[in-house]
């Protein structure tokens, strides 16, 4: 999952008049878009997601400002960095997705694969850790705790 993410140029079009990006499914994504919605005014200290989506694949962006991303596929996890509007972060499905440290006015954008239903997401560790061993097998080995918490001895 993690050797799936990468980053995605938008189309950004730069001129002293300002800057345009547009986003088209097929060209910048690598699914049809059937869901597109925004992360904003997110209470400064707080964090986002914490959850992973059983069968969609997401193209997230921030449209405005900065915010830090912690991917997981239940034994690595990676931080990135969103902070520039003319690319876009691949996140594909079963990919654990923790977003915080939101720069005042933040605006988190996101193209999905797939309409949103609740019941086909991840939003316990340890529903996503079980999820994840029923694909990896009984003998692998995952991190005990999820992105951003404290790990337990």
């Amino acid at each position: 999952m993690l050797s799936q993410v990468r980053w995605i140029p938008f189309q950004d079009v730069k001129d002293d008049r300002g800057r345009l990006t547009a986003v088209e499914a097929g060209q910048h994504t690598p699914f049809p878009i059937e869901r597109v919605f925004t992360v904003h005014q997110v209470v400064p200290g707080t964090g986002r997601g914490g959850h992973a989506h059983r069968d969609t694949d997401q193209v997230a962006c921030a449209a405005y400002g900065s915010l830090k991303v912690d991917l997981s596929d239940g034994v690595n996890v990676v931080t990135y960095v969103l902070d520039d509007p003319g690319k876009g972060l691949l996140l594909p499905r079963m990919t654990w997705t923790r977003m915080y440290d939101f720069s005042h006015g933040a605006v988190f954008l996101v193209f999905a694969s797939t309409h949103y239903d609740r019941n086909r997401s991840l939003r316990t560790w340890a529903d996503y850790i079980s999820a994840r061993r029923e694909q990896e097998g009984p003998d692998w080995k995952p991190l005990s705790s999820a992105p951003g918490e404290e790990e337990q001895p």
